[in-house]
C-alpha cells in the first residue's frame, strides 16, 4: 500500500473487532469410544476402569481412544514377551524391561541356545516370570483378585498435542488412578485403576 491509500483505507469499525465465541461441545462420558487393539483383551477391562477412562476422556474433551493392552496372565506375558523377541530382538526387549524383564529375556535366550522348540521355549520363560515374580515383570500381569485394573491407551490415538495435555492433566487428577506412567518413562499411556 502506498502512503496515500493507507490515509483513505477504511478502518474496521470498533465493534466489528469483537472476538468471537466458540461454543467447544466436548463428549459426554456416553459419547466417548473406547476401541481396542487385538491383542487388548477387552473382556480385562472392568466396568469401573471403562467409565474413570470415559470420564477422562470427557473431562479431557477428547471422543475416543484406543487401548492396545490390558490385564494378562503370566502365561500371556510369556507368549507376548516371545513374539516381539521374535519380531523385534533380544536388545529392544530386554532395553524395554527392567532387571526382571531381563531375565525373562535371557531365558528365552539359554533356550535357543538349546535349541528348545517354541513351546519349551515359552515354558522356560513362563517358569522365569513366576521364579522372579509376575508383577515384577510387567504391571500388567495382576493378581486375580480384581482390586486393580491395568491398561494401556495409545498416545497416537489422541489426537494432538493439547489434547495429550488434557488428557494427561485429567488422569492424574482422576480418584480411580492409583499409577500412571507416560511417554518417555512408557510408551504408552499406562493406567491402573482401583477398582
Amino acid at each position: 500500500m502506498t502512503q496515500a491509500q493507507q490515509k483513505t483505507a477504511p478502518l474496521t469499525k470498533k465493534s466489528d473487532t469483537k472476538p468471537a465465541e466458540v461454543e467447544v461441545k466436548c463428549p459426554s462420558v456416553d459419547e466417548v469410544v473406547i476401541s481396542y487393539d487385538a491383542s487388548a483383551n477387552e473382556g480385562a477391562m472392568t466396568a469401573t476402569a471403562v467409565m474413570a477412562l470415559k470420564e477422562i476422556c470427557s473431562k479431557a474433551c477428547i471422543t475416543s481412544v484406543r487401548v492396545t493392552s490390558t490385564a494378562r496372565s503370566a502365561k500371556d506375558q510369556a507368549r507376548i514377551m516371545y513374539d516381539m523377541i521374535e519380531a523385534k530382538g533380544v536388545a529392544f526387549v530386554k532395553n524395554l524391561y527392567a532387571a526382571n524383564g531381563d531375565k525373562v529375556v535371557d531365558a528365552y535366550s539359554d533356550s535357543k541356545k538349546k535349541k528348545l522348540s517354541a513351546d519349551d521355549t515359552k515354558q522356560a520363560m513362563f517358569d522365569k516370570i513366576n521364579e522372579v515374580g509376575p508383577s515384577n515383570v510387567s504391571k500388567h500381569v495382576v493378581s486375580d483378585d480384581g482390586n486393580i485394573c491395568v491398561f494401556d491407551v495409545a498416545p497416537s490415538s489422541i489426537s494432538n498435542a493439547e489434547a495429550k495435555k488434557r488428557f494427561v492433566k485429567e488422569v492424574k487428577a482422576h480418584s480411580t488412578v492409583s499409577r500412571f506412567l507416560e511417554p518417555p518413562a512408557d510408551p504408552a499411556y499406562h493406567l491402573e485403576i482401583t477398582n
